[in-house]
């Protein structure tokens, strides 16, 4: 279950849990990366905030974007701990999830004027669940502890 696969991932951190490119900055003046709207923060481990990041400016066109996740977890691994392991699945099973909770609620909540996010979303999730095992093959020959 997705509160297992969680528990699993013992650092906690802080989480922007809504990492997409209007909520992320330039600053012109150092080059820094600056993230903005921490509504939906929370603390916990970042594979979160990392797998949320991917699908949010992976899959911006339903298409699967193999270059820019690989851009991601190379900048994750980059700047973590030699120890740090992820597993794609995981990824994959955290976005699939933080999809249907989308979805989940646009339709409980009435948002018919966010129907287009809603069915743009679903897509997604269904273009992930269709394409796990060749999105996993693509990523997993990505070679920094994977």
């Amino acid at each position: 279950s997705y509160d297992r696969l969680i528990k699993q991932y013992h650092e906690k951190t802080i989480l922007h849990c809504d990492i997409h490119r209007n909520n992320i900055l330039l600053n012109k003046a150092d080059g820094n990366l600056i993230l903005i709207d921490f509504d939906d923060f929370r603390v916990g481990p970042p594979i979160i905030d990392l797998a949320i990041m991917i699908q949010m400016l992976c899959f911006e066109k339903i298409a699967f974007d193999v270059a820019m996740a690989k851009q991601i977890l190379f900048g994750y691994y980059s700047n973590s701990p030699n120890d740090v392991k992820i597993n794609i699945n995981d990824i994959l099973t955290i976005m699939l999830f933080n999809l249907a909770c989308a979805c989940e609620y646009y339709l409980q909540e009435g948002h018919h004027d966010n129907y287009a996010q809603f069915n743009h979303g679903y897509k997604k999730f269904l273009h992930i669940q269709s394409s796990a095992e060749q999105i996993i093959k693509e990523l997993s020959t990505f070679n920094l502890h994977i």
